[in-house]
């Protein structure tokens, strides 16, 4: 079916590719609805937007150089140490790019344009939508909404109290402001528009629309969140050919018992590459299994023949073929761990991957979180064999059963071209 809601839209899904690949399923989503959309995205994600067949805007920075800068390094490598030390990590990576950022989508949007925006670009698209007088959502992929439910916050701490736990989701909400305050309101001088304080983010913040992009099966929906916060389910697209995987990792497969999956994802922190995946094969070796072990390079297989190293392969593809996963504990890894049905362990660092590592231990389907400082061979074996229990794995199974059974994109185009219309954002 197509609408023709009347509004074209600029989605800005800035962060790595766990944050792009969901955004751009929705995209498609809604562009099939009739809305003109774009999406804008960091500069090494505009070939695979394009490749979908939509407009891209390129907002002027790559991931691959954010975290390869020294500010980018300081953060992945130091942001585990405590939330205030992320938090000031955080602020020093926005202040260096957050202002390329803001100036490429100022240069870029139109101004009958609606605007959704993430979680590190609320500002920018907040500024945008005021001066312009268009509607503004927000696209996000983790809970921040202020919740009295530990299950359902990313906050880094509870109290178990509910004033107190609402009070540290809007601290939450004002460390945010924090972080990309100078580039926001540089934007909003540049607009004419007054600076904006904490209280402004907050307040703002919470009367915009959200559209979740996770499962009500994994993240418990508050009864008190309002009606303007939807949770429509994971932004998967239509199950697609991935591209042919290498020839010596089909080959590994089809003579190894279903492997274990090793991979730290983009941001291995202090531990360089080669040590990650020193420690990754040793611990598969202890654990008597077979392992996949995501590393920079062509694909190869260990002398033993235990271990098959690979480069970047479509996790929708590997996961299901694997008996157990261990990853970062970002979004995106989380959520195809979860659909392929098998049992999946983080090794959490920073932003959201400690809650979602801790949402993985508590629904049953995991180990709890390892620590990066506490990483070893000795306690990845462990968790290694935690994971191949029977019960977690038939848990994680049924889990697998109920995500897959909600239309995620298809709810969320709905709430996205129904705010559109109604002007509800």
């Amino acid at each position: 079916m197509v609408d023709h809601p009347g509004r074209s839209l600029l989605m800005i899904a800035f962060g790595t590719r766990g944050d792009v690949d969901p955004t751009l399923e929705l995209a498609a989503g809604v562009r099939h609805r009739g809305v003109a959309v774009r999406l804008a995205v960091p500069s090494d994600f505009v070939g695979a937007v394009e490749a979908r067949g939509l407009a891209s805007v390129d907002l002027g920075v790559s991931t691959t150089e954010m975290l390869g800068s020294d500010v980018g390094r300081r953060w992945v490598e130091g942001s585990h140490r405590s939330p205030r030390v992320a938090l000031a990590l955080l602020r020093s990576m926005f202040n260096e790019f957050g202002p390329r950022v803001a100036e490429a989508t100022l240069a870029e949007h139109r101004p009958d344009e609606a605007v959704a925006s993430n979680v590190l670009t609320f500002g920018i698209g907040a500024a945008l939508a005021e001066a312009r007088q268009v509607p503004h959502l927000q696209l996000l992929l983790a809970p921040i909404t202020p919740t009295s439910l530990a299950e359902a916050s990313a906050a880094p701490f509870h109290t178990g109290t509910k004033a107190l736990d609402l009070a540290v989701g809007r601290l939450g909400l004002r460390a945010v402001h924090w972080a990309g305050a100078e580039p926001v309101n540089s934007l909003r001088s540049s607009l004419a528009l007054p600076r904006w304080r904490t209280r402004h983010h907050v307040a703002r913040w919470m009367e915009t629309p959200v559209v979740y992009g996770f499962s009500r099966h994994v993240v418990p929906v508050d009864p008190e969140w309002p009606d303007s916060t939807v949770v429509t389910g994971y932004w998967w697209g239509d199950e697609r050919t991935p591209s042919t995987p290498p020839a010596v990792l089909g080959d590994f497969l089809s003579s190894a018992p279903r492997p274990v999956y090793v991979g730290f994802g983009s941001m291995l922190g202090g531990l360089d590459a080669e040590a990650a995946v020193q420690v990754a094969c040793e611990a598969i070796v202890r654990a008597g299994v077979h392992g996949v072990v995501a590393r920079p390079g062509d694909a190869r297989v260990t002398p033993d023949g235990r271990v098959c190293l690979v480069g970047d392969v479509d996790h929708a593809w590997l996961f299901p073929r694997m008996s157990a996963v261990v990853h970062h504990g970002g979004a995106g890894t989380t959520a195809q761990a979860i659909r392929a049905g098998v049992p999946s362990t983080a090794v959490p660092r920073l932003g959201d991957q400690p809650y979602w590592g801790r949402r993985l231990a508590e629904l049953g389907v995991g180990m709890p979180p390892l620590p990066p400082g506490k990483l070893d061979a000795a306690s990845l074996a462990e968790v290694i064999v935690g994971m191949l229990d029977e019960s977690m794995s038939n848990r994680a199974s049924r889990l697998a059963s109920l995500v897959r059974g909600e239309d995620g994109v298809g709810r969320a185009t709905d709430a996205v071209v129904d705010l559109l219309r109604q002007g509800r954002c």
